[in-house]
């Protein structure tokens, strides 16, 4: 029963940085794949970050500040609605950004308990749906996990 939290514990890494201008801490999981996308989440003192990057993928690839993102959990149900964060672009980046507290935010929360199925892009009305394999599930939940832990350290 230990093993499988050991396991998880060595998969928890993240990479350490300062910044170069503030000279605040910051980390990172650094870019993860999830088939068609890549994904790093950042974090610091203030928020922590998403991008999502997506390949070449025939749709789309432009994204500006009335850009959504959807995560739709396993449950079928449950859907996490984001807005773009990040600068108008073309190249595919996608990112939004929740606040750094020592609790939880209830999205992050839900990143940490619920696998996401399904990861929605919506600009101008057109929608371009990613559904992920378990093994990209499970990615995902890693990630969450860690950075909402790993981001509490950062707050002292």
């Amino acid at each position: 029963m230990v093993f499988p939290l050991s396991a998880f514990s060595q998969e928890c890494k993240v990479k350490k940085t300062k910044d170069p201008f503030s000279q605040e801490n910051k980390i990172s999981t650094g870019f993860k794949s999830l088939g068609n996308m890549r994904m790093t989440i950042d974090a610091d003192k203030k928020e922590i970050n998403f991008l999502f990057t997506l390949n070449n993928t025939g749709t789309s690839k432009c994204f500006d500040d009335a850009s959504t993102l959807t995560m739709i959990l396993e449950d079928g149900k449950t859907k996490l609605n984001f807005k773009n964060t990040g600068t108008m672009n073309c190249e595919g980046f996608f990112q939004f950004t929740m606040r750094n507290t020592p609790v939880t935010q209830s999205y992050l929360q839900k990143l940490t308990t619920k696998k996401v199925k399904t990861i929605r892009f919506t600009q101008n009305k057109v929608q371009a749906d990613y559904t992920l394999t378990e093994e990209f599930k499970q990615t995902l939940l890693d990630l969450s996990i860690c950075m909402a832990k790993e981001a509490k350290t950062l707050l002292n």
